[in-house]
């Protein structure tokens, strides 16, 4: 949408917001993930707004995409469904026939359930929903290169491996009507996945081993509290919600280490594992007030939010050493990786938001839609880091250029401001005959996203958790004007390299740097359009 990335875009279900903030991929639980973000079956409607959507929708720079979900009624309702697939209605690709090898494994079942209806006639209902998504896929390990020297070698590590994906989706819902003017719905939904993946064929790679796989597992919690009040002259909606997100790809080989012979194969055990943890819990409230005369007549609609977020991090790379041969001689290691140090992070972040917008019929031609936005985070860029002395030190070693200035990126805890994200949202349709035929609309609107936790940990993360990079070669001499370690088969262990690190120049970690005025990504879209209605239904 807008020429964005999946990261500009948001998911509200309920009201509740599914904004991922620790990790790049938009939607909390889509990172790498084959699954959906809710049960399907327990949507009653959705909407997907590309551009010019209103003030009330927040942390977007592209598309925004909001549901309602089903309640129960008076009458017990339910429903089921199931659909399935495997390899035997599928086609061999043209690689599985060429080299003569069976069609790869793969089944796809999916299936659910909902029910719904009362508990108390006429005041509290029920609605329940489950789905489940089932996939064997297969993904080909081949290696880089058929020389007899790595076939005798590597040659069982080839061939086509199961890629198992299970997604469990639970939805529950009860609605109690206590009078004729209030609504309160209480829900819970849970999404679960594990993902065995990371191995085989990638961006035309075929050379990782299911040896080095991880397990994906993706779970996501949200609970929902939300009273909705009907008056004569307006409408209040206020809701309390908590999301729990936790993204955690696992090595099925933690004791392993990784082992690459460049552009032939990799093998050992994923070279890392990761925890990651954010949680949501978050106060909104929504005002509505229709039919204010006024030089027309307006809608108006009015709300705040406050959010408070907490981040966990526990990064493994590199527990276990990786060890990279490149040829033309194999013999032994050219670099090793190792990661040591505290691999923990956490951190706070506070979100405040406002808006008001204004749906003006001005005539009974034209409406207006006139909206602005307030957004203000207080951790979004790691804006109380200091920076180690050593690290400004080796900033201020850097030479000054006419786009690098090493004071820009050395902080004391006070020289990243925090940013306030001030959004107009303008918008307006105007019937040319005032029969609904010929429409011209058009509008204006300031988006901003907002920048992940991931993309600013590393600067502190690399501090207390650094990777070592080993440089070795047979005799120790330079290469490429770096300097090198004699290989020694002492190297071939974590224990090893530990002890190298401690005597040796080689080892050390790298240094990463934010740009203290670094801003959030924002988007500002314009559209201009006509609508024409010809004959009675087209």
């Amino acid at each position: 949408s807008g020429a964005s990335t999946p990261a500009a875009v948001n998911v509200f279900i309920d009201g509740v917001n599914l904004k991922n903030t620790v990790l790049d991929q938009g939607v909390a639980g889509q990172q790498d993930s084959r699954g959906n973000p809710f049960a399907q079956l327990a949507v009653q409607e959705f909407r997907v707004i590309t551009q010019n959507y209103k003030a009330e929708y927040e942390q977007a720079a592209a598309a925004i995409v909001t549901s309602v979900t089903k309640s129960g009624s008076n009458i017990f309702h339910g429903e089921a469904f199931g659909a399935y697939t495997d390899q035997s209605m599928m086609a061999r690709d043209i690689f599985d026939v060429r080299a003569d090898r069976p069609k790869p494994k793969f089944k796809r079942v999916q299936y659910g359930a909902g029910f719904g209806g009362p508990i108390i006639r006429d005041r509290l209902f029920f609605y329940g929903a489950y789905e489940g998504n089932d996939q064997d896929r297969a993904s080909r390990v081949t290696l880089g290169s058929q020389d007899p020297f790595f076939v005798n070698q590597f040659g069982h590590l080839e061939g086509n491996f199961n890629t198992p994906f299970r997604g469990d989706l639970y939805f529950g819902k009860l609605t109690f009507l206590p009078d004729d003017a209030s609504t309160i719905d209480l829900s819970f939904s849970r999404r679960e996945e594990t993902d065995i993946t990371g191995f085989g064929c990638a961006f035309g790679n075929c050379t990782n081993s299911y040896e080095v796989a991880e397990n994906k597992i993706n779970t996501i919690d949200t609970y929902l509290a939300k009273w909705t009040y009907r008056a004569d002259r307006f409408l209040n909606e206020m809701s309390f919600d908590f999301l729990d997100y936790n993204y955690n790809p696992t090595s099925l080989s933690p004791d392993s280490p990784t082992f690459e012979y460049q552009g032939v194969i990799t093998f050992g055990g994923k070279d890392g594992s990761q925890d990651i943890k954010q949680r949501n819990y978050t106060f909104r409230d929504d005002l509505t007030i229709p039919d204010l005369e006024m030089w027309g007549s307006h809608t108006v609609k009015a709300g705040f939010k406050v959010s408070l977020q907490d981040y966990e991090f526990n990064k493994l790379f590199f527990v276990q050493p990786k060890y990279i041969f490149r040829g033309p001689d194999y013999s032994f290691p050219q670099q090793a990786l190792l990661g040591l140090g505290d691999p923990q992070i956490s951190a706070e972040n506070n979100i405040w938001g406002a808006y008001i917008q204004d749906d003006w019929d001005v005539t009974s031609k034209l409406q207006l839609n006139l909206g602005i936005r307030w957004d203000f985070e207080t951790n979004m860029f790691n804006n109380k880091y200091k920076t180690p002395a050593n690290a400004a030190a080796a900033l201020r070693a850097m030479p000054k250029t006419f786009y690098f200035d090493p004071e820009d990126y050395i902080t004391d805890g006070d020289d990243r401001p925090i940013f306030d994200m001030i959004q107009p949202r303008l918008g307006f349709n105007y019937d040319v005959n005032d029969d609904q035929r010929t429409v011209v609309f058009g509008g204006y609107g300031r988006y901003y996203d907002r920048n992940v936790f991931n993309n600013t940990l590393d600067e502190q993360f690399r501090l207390q958790y650094s990777i070592g990079r080993f440089e070795f070669s047979s005799d120790g001499s330079p290469r490429n004007g770096q300097p090198t370690v004699m290989w020694n088969p002492a190297y071939l262990t974590r224990e090893g390299l530990i002890a190298l690190q401690q005597s040796a120049f080689t080892g050390l970690p790298e240094l990463f740097a934010v740009k203290n005025n670094a801003k959030p990504p924002r988007t500002d879209q314009f559209s201009l359009g006509v609508r024409q209605k010809f004959g009675g239904d087209w």
